[in-house]
């Protein structure tokens, strides 16, 4: 199997289970938490046998590095704009509410968002700082002398 191939299998394995997990939430009776239970293992086990099957196990080279670290950058860069655009909206539908007590809970799940997203700039920054550090790159122009 191809690395891509495994990459589409996995993705497919995940958007199941993310499945059965939404079925098992509207289903909301007993077998529902067995059920998802199962599908996770389940799926996590098809994952890992998927990956031992990749035939093309080239020892990680620096073109796959360099493709890991490029799609991993853009799935954030992705993400994360789409998770503020949904805080935002969250904030926006919050402040045209009535109820006091949906609005409160309204308005604590967008702050949370907020957090969460401060929280990953955080995180990135602080690697940013770590690896620069430990591979010589420079923060500084390097025109300006």
């Amino acid at each position: 199997m191809k690395r891509n191939t495994f990459y589409i299998s996995a993705s497919l394995i995940g958007i199941l289970v993310a499945c059965i997990f939404w079925w098992a939430v509207i289903y909301d009776r007993y077998p529902a938490a067995q059920i998802v239970t199962i599908s996770v293992i389940a799926g996590a086990a098809a994952i890992y046998i998927l990956r031992q099957k990749i035939d093309d196990t080239v020892i990680v080279d620096e073109m796959i590095s360099k493709i890991n670290e490029k799609s991993a950058m853009n799935t954030l860069q992705v993400l994360w704009v789409g998770f503020l655009a949904l805080t935002i909206s969250g904030f926006t539908m919050a402040m045209s509410i009535e109820n006091p007590r949906v609005k409160e809970m309204m308005m604590r799940g967008a702050v949370s968002q907020f957090i969460f997203l401060a929280s990953i700039l955080l995180i990135y920054a602080l690697f940013r700082i770590y690896y620069s550090g430990k591979y010589g790159g420079y923060e500084e122009d390097e025109e300006s002398d």
